[in-house]
């Protein structure tokens, strides 16, 4: 939620659907808070990709 705040999407996106992977019952006021964020983050934008080395 820190990351998200920060305007760091890629990295909130992560750290949220690690968290519910990890433990999807982690905590009953937490969770609906969790999965909401991350489903509002939506999926990452194509220009959000990091590029390959070497290129």
């Amino acid at each position: 939620m820190i990351e998200r705040e920060l305007e760091r999407y890629g990295a909130a996106r992560r750290r949220l659907a690690e968290a519910l992977r990890i433990n999807p019952h982690f905590s009953p006021l937490h969770v609906p808070a969790a999965r909401a964020a991350l489903e509002a983050l939506g999926e990452p934008p194509v220009d959000e990709l990091p590029e390959t080395a070497g290129e």
